[in-house]
């Protein structure tokens, strides 16, 4: 047998189930085998993001909500931003490597929902934390601008500024950790 991708070089290698799997005999060869584990569905609107734990109102805590969303998409981007210079977001704008400021990021218009955008800046800050300056909008959110520390892991933040008009001078936890 032609050993071209070093199989049977593996302790785990059973010629046998190899075999089943080569004779799509699939009920054999995975019996053994637990199925990979899925990801829940991307939420769609904003209402389906998890609200931010704070003490404010439903508007802030789904505002919020978005923040983190936002900051968990560029923390899965962040690779690509920094070997090619910027990335999409998840349902479109653009994250992009800011080159006034070493590794601070801008977002444009960045959407992780259909029905809210993000834009502004976000850079590592003191510590393991994301740091910047917002601007919310979009039918899904109320609309401003909010001054944010995340501490990366955690999911702990503070946010300061105005949405719909109101000001906003707050701690908070984000779903997950995040």
């Amino acid at each position: 047998m032609l050993d071209v991708a070093g199989l049977t070089q593996n302790p785990a290698f059973n010629a046998p189930t190899f075999a089943a799997v080569m004779c799509h005999d699939y009920p054999r060869a995975f019996r053994y085998q637990d199925p990979p584990p899925v990801p829940g569905r991307a939420a769609v609107s904003a209402a389906q993001l998890p609200p931010a734990r704070a003490a404010a109102t439903p508007t802030v805590r789904r505002a919020l909500g978005l923040v983190g969303a936002t900051a968990e998409d560029l923390a899965q981007q962040n690779g690509v931003v920094h070997a090619w210079g910027a990335a999409n977001g998840l349902r479109g704008g653009r994250y992009a490597a800011d080159t006034a400021t070493p590794g601070a990021i801008t977002l444009t218009a960045v959407r992780v929902v259909r029905d809210a955008s993000v834009s502004g800046t976000l850079a590592p800050g003191a510590g393991q934390q994301l740091t910047g300056t917002l601007l919310l909008s979009g039918p899904g959110v109320a609309p401003g601008r909010l001054q944010v520390r995340i501490a990366l892991g955690t999911g702990a933040g503070h946010a300061t500024g105005t949405l719909s008009g109101h000001a906003v001078d707050l701690d908070f936890q984000l779903e997950g950790g995040r």
